[in-house]
């Protein structure tokens, strides 16, 4: 999860597991590592990567592309939550 995901998606993560992992705010290089610790340990566990479509409090977002192709390699689901981008990113401000 990056560390900057917005505290309802920490707080939920929280009350699913208590394994979860943070990786510095929009660092890939920092995500694929994680990915690539956790699958050696977990060769045929579930991973779930969480960020955010736009940052609402840096205004930032992740090259999304970049993750779903991680995520692909390393078999993990990525969920991305869109609150902040709907009317903002996207074609017609639909979202990323």
């Amino acid at each position: 999860m990056d560390q900057l995901s917005h505290n309802c998606l920490q707080e939920g993560a929280m009350a699913a597991t208590r394994n979860i992992q943070k990786f510095e705010h929009l660092n890939q290089n920092a995500m694929m590592e994680l990915l690539r610790k956790t699958r050696e340990k977990e060769p045929d566990g579930a991973i779930l990567v969480i960020t955010e479509g736009l940052f609402s409090m840096d205004s930032d977002s992740p090259d999304l592309n970049f993750y779903q192709k991680i995520t692909k390699q390393y078999n993990a689901f990525l969920l991305i939550d869109c609150a902040h981008d709907f009317g903002h990113l996207g074609a017609k401000g639909r979202g990323i």
